[in-house]
Parts: C-alpha cells; sequence; structure tokens
C-alpha cells in the first residue's frame, strides 16, 4: 500500500517537474517566475487525489472485488500532476461565476 501511494505521489511530482520544463522549454514562463517549489507538492497531492479516485469509484459501480494497475494509476498520476495547473484555474473559473 505504501508503495503504491508513494508511486501516485512521485508520478504526480513528476508530471508537475516535467510541465514546469516543458513550459521553461517553450518560454511560456521565466523560470524565476515560475512557482518550482510548490508546484511538485501539488503534483503530489494530485497523485494522492487520483489514487483515492481510483479506490471509490470501483467501490460504487462494481461488487466485489477489484484490482489496481500500479503502472496506470501512475501514468494518470503523472497526467494529473502535469495539467493540474489548467485543473485549478478552471475551478476557479466555476466558482468565481457561481458565486457571482
Amino acid at each position: 500500500m505504501a508503495l503504491l501511494f508513494l508511486g501516485a505521489g512521485a508520478g504526480g511530482s513528476l508530471g508537475s517537474v516535467s510541465r514546469l520544463i516543458v513550459d521553461h522549454a517553450r518560454n511560456v514562463k521565466p523560470l524565476r517566475d515560475s512557482k518550482y517549489f510548490s508546484f511538485p507538492i501539488l503534483g503530489f497531492f494530485m497523485g494522492i487525489m487520483v489514487l483515492s479516485i481510483s479506490y471509490v469509484i470501483p467501490t460504487i459501480f462494481v461488487k466485489g472485488q477489484s484490482s489496481l494497475n500500479i503502472a496506470s494509476i501512475v501514468l494518470i498520476s503523472f497526467f494529473a500532476g502535469m495539467f493540474s495547473d489548467v485543473f485549478y484555474e478552471r475551478i476557479q473559473l466555476l466558482i468565481q461565476k457561481l458565486f457571482k
């Protein structure tokens, strides 16, 4: 269980670090303006959220035991870490529209 927890968190962190590298390589954001400390932490927690969602969804829709594929969880966590900033920006826009 600890390996799955750390694998999902590390996948999310690697995804967010790769996003920082891609943004720097494309000159979208300069390196000094990027959130190079907090963004990998956000990616780690996005990986943990992916892991928790992947445990909750099968228990809702499937009766009996279901097993998780570690490689797919880490890969989905990687992409969740890459696009976590975009996800939170869209959530903020939806909340602002909702409370207007």
